[in-house]
């Protein structure tokens, strides 16, 4: 059953949150809908 299984997921990439550089920055709200469609496929 999917529900009684662990799941170990390592984001690897740039931060979301710049505080250092705001430039720099990505939008972490994306990166969650991106991760939530690929969870889906």
């Amino acid at each position: 059953m999917l529900a009684c299984t662990d799941r170990y997921i390592t984001f690897i990439g740039k931060n979301s949150h710049a505080s250092g550089n705001p430039c720099d920055g990505l939008n972490a709200l994306n990166a969650v809908r991106i991760f939530m469609d690929a969870m889906d496929m």
